[in-house]
């Protein structure tokens, strides 16, 4: 799997920031193009991000729960999630019938949200890999 190496390569903050700003640029594109190559382009770079951000997200989670319950949190940060997913879906779904581009253009919203909470949440923590490779 590529998203253990490319961490290791990069440092979790940095990797996971750049996977949230790769995917805001690729709905951007999504956004303002007519053009059918860059938008499989940028849908199938989309794809990639979001499954490299998978496992990652994984690490987070599991390395934030510090409590005996660890099924009981996961199960918990598992139904957040979803729920969250589900308003996105239905926001997502309500744009589009204005077109595609407001679609995108709501996704590319959400996913500058999802860095800068992102950024705030990790700048207040004390990791390794920030003090050498950010």
């Amino acid at each position: 799997a590529l998203s253990p190496l490319f961490v290791r390569r990069f440092g979790e903050r940095r990797s996971t920031s750049m996977l949230f700003l790769t995917a805001t640029a690729c709905c951007a594109v999504l956004v303002v193009t007519r053009s059918a190559v860059l938008t499989v382009a940028a849908a199938g770079v989309l794809r990639a991000a979001s499954g490299m951000f998978s496992p990652a997200k994984m690490t987070i989670q599991n390395r934030v729960i510090t409590v005996q319950e660890r099924t009981t949190m996961l199960a918990a940060f598992y139904m957040v999630s979803r729920a969250g997913m589900a308003l996105v879906d239905l926001g997502a779904g309500a744009a589009v019938k204005a077109g595609l581009w407001a679609g995108a253009l709501l996704l590319a919203v959400f996913c500058l949200l999802g860095f800068g909470l992102y950024w705030l949440w990790s700048a207040g923590k004390n990791r390794p890999d920030q003090t050498s490779q950010t």
